[in-house]
């Protein structure tokens, strides 16, 4: 004789995951700084010049990997994460003036650390390819460093 699973587990399960989910995203939100821009730089309605969808960077430590849109706006750079890593974490606005480009070198790779606010409140380090996307885009609003 074969017992049936109990009908409210299938429910318990779904809601234990979803909140599990939403901790882990918006512990790795939280450590990769993601609040403290979205309160310095809150989005806003501006025309999307251009969009860069599921494109990979980095911040605090944390990998975006395919993840990231970067929207090219007359003010400035809108950063978001996909909708299914966001939790409860809103996109964000850096206007141009508040934006450093700087290179790194990581082991034999060169990539671009763009560095939000004066003292510094948060950084996205990206490919060069992207960032020479970008700044193409921003129509010369995001400076990057001569290549050597």
């Amino acid at each position: 004789m074969e017992r049936a699973a109990a009908p409210w587990l299938l429910p318990l399960f779904l809601a234990g995951f979803s909140g599990f989910w939403l901790l882990v995203c918006w512990f790795l939100l939280t450590l990769a700084g993601w609040p403290a821009l979205a309160r310095r730089y809150p989005d806003r309605d501006d025309t999307v010049l251009e969009r860069f969808r599921f494109k990979s960077g980095s911040m605090g430590g944390v990998g975006f990997r395919y993840c990231l849109t970067l929207d090219i706006t007359h003010v400035g750079l809108r950063v978001s994460v996909w909708w299914i890593f966001r939790g409860f974490s809103k996109p964000f606005l850096v206007p141009w003036g508040e934006i450093a480009a700087h290179e790194d070198n990581f082991l034999f790779f060169r990539q671009i650390r763009l560095t939000f606010g004066q003292p510094e409140v948060g950084r996205l380090v990206i490919s060069r390819g992207l960032a020479r996307k970008l700044a193409e885009a921003s129509r010369g609003k995001l400076r990057l460093p001569p290549s050597p």
